[in-house]
């Protein structure tokens, strides 16, 4: 419980999670880490400044990987001593004493730090499957119209040398 409520602490304040918690929130997330945590896969690094936790990164070892579903997040009044990047280099420095990890998978997404740590990078896609129907053609149309755009913004950004995510950029201003 004193983990769960550390975790969720950082986790309301920080922009990753966007002032929500990650296991109060949720009976599945919470099931999953006490599942992880009776088994030995579910891992929490927790990094205090002046006794105030100040950054987390769970995550799970299992099969030589450690990062599935895991989480990090820290409190942006600690963003000048980049809080985040020194837990992860701790949480890299334990896993790297851990012969059973071979492999760590930063997660999807694009941030700053992941083209930093990682050594390998792929694309994902979505594909939808849709089977035959006007109402079916309709939301084919409305998702395709929503991927345009966002594809589209992302190149009209490229064009002018930004290269952040738009929704990075809009979290940013929010």
């Amino acid at each position: 419980e004193r983990l769960f409520a550390t975790v969720d602490e950082v986790a309301s304040r920080s922009y990753q999670l966007h002032g929500r918690t990650l296991f109060a929130r949720s009976e599945l997330e919470r099931e999953l880490a006490l599942l992880g945590l009776r088994r030995g896969w579910y891992r929490a690094y927790i990094l205090r400044l002046g006794g105030r936790p100040a950054a987390f990164w769970t995550g799970y070892s299992y099969g030589g990987w450690f990062g599935w579903r895991g989480a990090t997040g820290y409190d942006p009044a600690f963003h000048s001593h980049s809080p985040g990047t020194y837990t992860l280099f701790r949480l890299i420095e334990a896993l790297s004493d851990d012969p059973a990890v071979t492999q760590f998978d930063l997660g999807g997404g694009d941030t700053d730090y992941k083209p930093r740590f990682a050594d390998r990078r792929w694309q994902e896609i979505d594909v939808r499957l849709l089977g035959p129907g006007m109402r079916l053609l309709g939301i084919n149309a409305v998702g395709t119209t929503f991927h345009a755009v966002h594809h589209g913004l992302r190149g009209v950004g490229a064009a002018f040398g930004i290269h952040t995510a738009p929704t990075r950029l809009l979290r940013r201003r929010l």
